[in-house]
Parts: C-alpha cells; sequence; structure tokens
C-alpha cells in the first residue's frame, strides 16, 4: 500500500481544479449540451467510505450507523482509534466500542468546533 498523506483541499485546490478542469472541457468540447460545473471538498462531515478513511482519520470523532444491532446497538459515535481485525475500534468516553466494518450502513466525520 503506498504511503499517503492526508492533505485538506481548500477552496483554493478547488477552484484551481474547476478552472483547469473547465477549460479541458470546453476546449475539448466533451460535452455535448450546456452544464455547470461544480467542484467541491467533502466537507467537514465527509462521508467514510472504506478501511483507509479509518486509518486515515484517527482521532477524529464519527458518527457510524450498522445495517443490524451490534451488542443491541445500532448508533455509535466516537474517536476513531483505528482498525483491529476488521472491526472500527471508536472510544466513547472511556469506554471502547468495536464495530465490524462489514456492518456499516453509512459512517461520518462529526463536526467539532
Amino acid at each position: 500500500m503506498p504511503d499517503e498523506v492526508a492533505h485538506a483541499i481548500g477552496i483554493d485546490e478547488c477552484q484551481r481544479v474547476s478552472d483547469d478542469l473547465g477549460t479541458v472541457l470546453d476546449v475539448e468540447d466533451v460535452v455535448d449540451r450546456e452544464y455547470t460545473l461544480e467542484v467541491s471538498s467533502p466537507g467537514l462531515d465527509r462521508p467514510l467510505r472504506d478501511a483507509l478513511d479509518y486509518e486515515r482519520f484517527r482521532g477524529r470523532l464519527a458518527k457510524v450507523v450498522v445495517s443490524e444491532p451490534v451488542a443491541g446497538q445500532s448508533h455509535f459515535e466516537g474517536r476513531i482509534v483505528g482498525l483491529d481485525g476488521g472491526e472500527i475500534v471508536l472510544l466513547a468516553g472511556s469506554k471502547e466500542k468495536r464495530v465490524p466494518l462489514a456492518l456499516v450502513a453509512r459512517a461520518r466525520l462529526a463536526v467539532e468546533f
């Protein structure tokens, strides 16, 4: 697995991608009708999609919903500790919660202020 460096996407990067991609699309004329190009970052409450996201966002607060209850619970919130044997490890207060990655229906970073 290649080393990945987490990098925040800012407004300047979104603007540059929009400008560059828009120019290429206009010059190459690949879209045969009128369109609006929108480029944005995933935002503060970005979805967590795969195992790499849980490693990348260690220490961040996350909200996880499972497709079937785990220990009688369907919704989890806690700090991402990481992955262990196919389970997401979250720290909720002083309690460790383990959620099987295979049961995750949806998960997002929680917005912190």
